[in-house]
């Protein structure tokens, strides 16, 4: 089934044809190439870099020169680099790019919480507030899956003419 034409790459992420004939294996190993020295970062010290673990180490006297200098924006190279490969990275400590990318807006943020490079804990918040809004909402986030996929095969259907 051929969905180029129905605007399908816009909505579904899909594997490249490398990463389909590759073993997980290698395809972790290409994800962590994005953190040698050179490959992306080459201006940001490396004690102040993303680490596998998905540790940041930014301390409070660094934390304007980090949200403003290169240490950001090869930060987030590096963070662009293991989503082109690997999607679904998940970091040593669990967190996913996301997470990562979240606590360094946090971090760079001008509120309560500028400053806050720790992962691990921004990880935990989140689940601790997961957890909280899914007792309170019930199913509502499960409803929202379900609409969402429907609309999607909808689409699908729509695009090779199966429905009106």
């Amino acid at each position: 089934i051929d969905l180029s034409g129905c605007g399908a790459q816009n909505h579904f992420r899909t594997a490249g044809a490398d990463e389909a004939r590759k073993n997980p294996a290698e395809i972790v190993a290409d994800a962590l190439h994005c953190f040698s020295d050179g490959y992306v970062y080459r201006s940001c010290e490396e004690s102040y870099r993303l680490t596998v673990q998905g540790d940041l180490h930014v301390p409070s006297y660094y934390i304007d020169q980090f949200c403003t200098g290169p240490c950001l924006a090869e930060t987030n190279l590096t963070l662009n680099c293991i989503d082109e490969i690997k999607s679904n990275f998940e970091f040593y400590n669990k967190a996913t790019i996301q997470d990562v990318g979240d606590t360094i807006t946090a971090g760079c943020s001008y509120g309560s919480k500028r400053g806050d490079f720790n992962v691990t804990e921004h990880l935990q918040a989140k689940v601790s507030k997961g957890n909280k809004e899914n007792a309170s909402n019930g199913n509502k986030a499960g409803i929202h899956v379900l609409l969402l996929v429907g609309f999607n095969v909808m689409e699908i259907l729509q695009c090779i003419g199966a429905v009106a």
